[in-house]
């Protein structure tokens, strides 16, 4: 958390050549997955990447992004039942491939090619 912090306050301070300051031009992003066993064709397993193939307790993992370019910042999507570890009512659930889609679609990178059909996460933006 301490790098984060830093990372945070450093890149606020920092002037970008294009106006602003580079906080204001950056997503940062936190990714916990690995892999292990990738079944699919696609490459990935059943939870469209997650090896977490018990039950929802260790289905559902968190990701985060920080930067300029959160808009909705501080909130948190996808919230799940603390008891039961299922995902509550109405609240979005997105894989894997599209957190990483949302990167490459950040950096102007076609996702298509490598997850046809995925859909970037736009909710903090």
């Amino acid at each position: 958390a301490r790098v984060l912090a830093g990372v945070n306050y450093a890149l606020k301070l920092m002037p970008h050549p294009e106006g602003g300051t580079y906080w204001d031009h950056t997503l940062v992003g936190c990714v916990t997955e690995f892999g292990r066993d990738n079944v699919m064709d696609n490459g990935y397993n059943s939870g469209g990447g997650s090896d977490h193939t018990g039950g929802p307790g260790s289905r559902y993992q968190a990701y985060f992004m920080m930067g300029g370019l959160v808009a909705n910042g501080g909130k948190i999507f996808g919230r799940t039942d603390p008891m039961s570890m299922e995902v509550m009512p109405n609240e979005p659930v997105f894989g894997t491939t599209a957190y990483y889609a949302t990167m490459m679609s950040v950096l102007d990178i076609d996702h298509e090619p490598f997850w046809p059909g995925i859909v970037p996460v736009s909710e903090p933006f």
